[in-house]
């Protein structure tokens, strides 16, 4: 009778072991799961965030200015993103610089953090966002882009 006992006592002990160990997986892989959730959660938000905003940066420019014969007052800007795209535009020179940034900030390929400078290569002239009252009031011609056609480079800061 007691070799019977001894053997049932070594059997339960071994099946709580393997119990506990059973749930200790089961309650790790159910914390990696929630994890993951919230992970891919926040990044959908991210991106519905940027979606948004880039949906209110289309809505706030103006209207692109005809291609005329003349093309006085008028300059297209081309425009060359950090992964190799590119993209052009044409502005009015007596519009803010805020919108040509604003018109970046639409674009597919431009970086993430929307921290990014506007770069004219020859000669060189950075433009940064404008921030201030004031710079929010300077113009594409102010900025120093004239009539005809500049090719820009977006770099991230």
């Amino acid at each position: 009778m007691s070799t019977i006992d001894t053997d049932i006592e070594c059997i339960l002990a071994e099946s709580l072991a393997d119990a506990r160990a059973r749930t200790h997986a089961e309650t790790a892989a159910a914390e990696a799961a929630a994890a993951s959730e919230a992970a891919a959660a926040a990044a959908a938000l991210d991106e519905i965030e940027r979606v948004a905003a880039a949906a209110a940066a289309v809505l706030s420019l103006p209207p692109e200015p005809p291609l005329t014969s003349s093309g006085e007052g008028i300059v297209e800007c081309s425009l060359r993103l950090p992964g190799g795209l590119r993209a052009a535009r044409r502005f009015r020179v007596n519009e803010p610089l805020a919108v040509l940034f604003a018109f970046v900030d639409t674009l597919e390929g431009r970086p993430a953090s929307g921290n990014f400078q506007l770069v004219r290569r020859a000669p060189r002239r950075v433009m940064v966002r404008p921030s201030s009252e004031a710079e929010l009031l300077t113009t594409l011609a102010a900025a120093g882009l004239v009539a005809g056609r500049e090719a820009l480079i977006v770099e991230p800061i």
